[in-house]
C-alpha cells in the first residue's frame, strides 16, 4: 500500500510540475491529503478483512476439529461398547460353565450324602432349594402318622390318655433333666401356650426322669406345660433316642409335624455374640399351619 502511495505521489508531483510549466492551476495540497487519507483508510479496512479472514479460517478449523474429535470419540466408544460386550460374553460363558462344574459337584456331593445316610437306615429328602436335607429316624417314622394309644400320669397324679385328646390339638414336647436345650426352650413353649391358649390345645412336656428329679429341676426352671415324668417305657416305645424332640397332632389324632433338636439364632449383646434359642418362631408356624394364622 506504500509503494502505491509513493507511486502516486510521484505522479501527483510530477503532474504538478507539468502543470507549472503549462500554466495550469496545479492540484491543492488538501487534495494530496485527502488521498492519503484514503489510501490509509483501504489500508486499515484491508488488514481487518484479513484479520476477519483468518478468524472464519480458525473457526472452521475449531468446528472440522470438534467434529474430529466427536467422530473419534464415537468410534472410540462402539469400540468399547463392543468390547465390553465380547468380555460379558466371555465371563457369562464362564459363569454358566462354572455352574455347570459346581452343580455337578453338588450332585455328586449329595448322592454320596444319600448313600452315607441310606447305610444308617435315614431317609433323605429336598428341600425348596434342591439340596437334600437328612430326615431324623424319629420324624420320619411319626409324621403323617396316628398317635399310638398311650396312657400318662402327670406329676400331680392325674391320668390321661390319647382318647382325652379326641377334638383337640395337641402338642407334646420330649425332654430330659440333663438336656440344657430342653430346659432353655421352656420360655419359648410357655409364649406358645400363652398365644393360642388351651380351650383348643392340649400341652404335655414328657421326660424319662424319676418325680423327684423332674421336680428339681422344674423348681428353677418351671413351664406351664402338664408335666409327665418317669415315662422312659413309653418314650422307648415311641422310638425318642434324643432331646429334645416334638410332634404335633391334629383334631383327628394325626401327627402333622415332627421335629428333632433345638434351633438357635446368632445374636449380639454389646460386644459378645452369642447363640440363642430360636424355637418359638419355628413352633409357631407349625402351630399356625396346624390351627391356623394367629397375630
Amino acid at each position: 500500500m506504500k509503494k502505491i502511495f509513493n507511486l502516486l505521489l510521484v505522479l501527483l508531483l510530477t503532474h504538478m510540475a507539468i502543470a507549472q510549466q503549462n500554466g495550469d492551476q496545479p492540484p491543492a495540497i488538501e487534495q494530496l491529503i485527502e488521498l492519503q487519507q484514503k489510501l490509509s483508510e483501504n489500508e486499515q479496512l484491508q488488514a481487518l478483512r484479513n484479520e476477519l479472514a483468518k478468524k472464519e479460517e480458525l473457526q472452521t478449523l475449531q468446528k472440522e476439529l470438534a467434529e474430529k474429535l466427536a467422530h473419534l470419540a464415537n468410534q472410540q466408544e462402539l469400540a468399547e461398547k463392543a468390547e465390553l460386550k465380547a468380555l460379558r460374553e466371555k465371563l457369562t460363558q464362564k459363569l454358566q460353565l462354572l455352574a455347570l462344574k459346581e452343580a455337578l459337584a453338588e450332585k455328586e456331593r449329595l448322592a454320596a450324602l444319600r448313600e452315607k445316610y441310606a447305610k444308617k437306615g435315614i431317609k433323605v429328602t429336598f428341600n425348596n432349594k434342591g439340596k437334600e436335607k437328612e430326615v431324623h429316624p424319629f420324624v420320619s417314622r411319626w409324621k403323617g402318622e396316628q398317635l399310638p394309644a398311650l396312657q400318662f400320669t402327670d406329676l400331680q397324679g392325674n391320668q390321661l390318655s390319647t382318647a382325652d385328646f379326641a377334638g383337640k390339638y395337641v402338642h407334646i414336647n420330649f425332654w430330659s433333666t440333663s438336656c440344657k436345650p430342653c430346659i432353655e426352650e421352656f420360655p419359648e413353649l410357655d409364649q406358645i401356650k400363652a398365644k393360642y391358649g388351651d380351650e383348643e390345645v392340649i400341652y404335655l412336656a414328657i421326660a424319662p426322669e424319676a418325680d423327684n428329679k423332674v421336680k428339681k429341676v422344674l423348681a428353677k426352671h418351671p413351664v406351664n406345660y402338664q408335666v409327665i415324668a418317669n415315662a422312659k417305657v413309653l418314650l422307648d416305645q415311641l422310638g425318642v433316642d434324643g432331646y429334645p424332640k416334638n410332634i404335633f397332632i391334629d383334631k383327628d389324632g394325626t401327627i402333622m409335624e415332627a421335629t428333632n433338636g433345638s434351633h438357635y439364632t446368632i445374636a449380639a449383646e454389646g460386644e459378645e455374640v452369642k447363640m440363642v434359642p430360636d424355637n418359638f418362631r419355628h413352633y409357631d408356624q407349625i402351630m399356625k399351619t396346624l390351627i391356623g394364622g394367629r397375630e
